[in-house]
């Protein structure tokens, strides 16, 4: 279930299976088109296809691109793909009049039209490298959230119990299901008489309005670094 106490856990694994998946899916088409020459090379054959259409896309002020529809027959199938082309081999297709198509003979859906872009080269590293970030940042995501309720648990059962001041209870920018959470800050003073202030994580508005600015609770410190506390509140 969803609360404040495992958001950052949900939200970390999300961004970390999206960024993994993305990073799956990019490796795979890398290594795809960069073994599809090897593979033309060795267990290739051609067949001869013909051009649907063409088109011609991109406006004034952009790099036009050069696509090209056809069709090809190998064994009984019929495969029917578009593929962007370079300006050159544009212009020398023509509307129905034949293409010749190179594939690979036991995966004919592995193929190519000569001319033919590797813009799956490029999809490929843009997948790879947008996973790479969400990854990246799931996992700095769960290692805080994990060192965070580590050091929680850990102030609770050892830390230095000294008597805190509810300051202020108000909402935070921090919503779950559209609903705002609050946030309690307190002050409390060390075991040598310094002055501190925390703040509690988010919470429900019904949990955090149980407190009002002045009232006293339990907070819980690090004696080695005092200014890491949280907040236990009535005990």
């Amino acid at each position: 279930m969803l609360n404040p106490g495992n958001f950052w856990f949900w939200f970390g694994g999300l961004w970390l299976g999206v960024g993994s998946l993305f990073v799956a899916v990019g490796g795979f088409v890398l290594w795809q088109e960069a073994t599809l020459t090897e593979r033309l090379a060795s267990n290739g054959a051609t067949a001869s296809g013909i051009v649907l259409s063409k088109r011609m896309r991109g406006g004034s002020n952009q790099e036009p691109t050069f696509e090209v529809e056809y069709r090809f027959a190998v064994d009984g199938g019929v495969t029917e793909r578009t593929a962007k082309v370079d300006g050159a081999t544009w212009d020398r297709l023509v509307e129905g009049e034949p293409v010749v198509v190179s594939y690979v003979r036991d995966a004919p859906r592995l193929h190519r039209i000569a001319g033919q872009s590797r813009e799956e080269l490029f999809l490929g590293a843009i997948f790879g490298a947008v996973g790479g970030v969400f990854a990246v940042a799931g996992a700095l995501i769960l290692w805080r959230a994990a060192a965070r309720r580590a050091l929680v648990q850990r102030l609770a059962r050892d830390g230095w119990r000294v008597d805190g001041e509810v300051l202020e209870v108000s909402p935070t920018n921090y919503r779950i299901n559209r609903m705002p959470q609050w946030a309690i800050r307190y002050r409390y003073r060390d075991h040598v008489g310094n002055a501190h202030e925390g703040k509690t994580p988010p919470m429900a508005q019904e949990e955090a309005r149980l407190w009002q600015p002045g009232d006293r609770g339990e907070v819980r410190f690090a004696r080695e670094r005092p200014h890491r506390s949280v907040w236990i509140g009535k005990g």
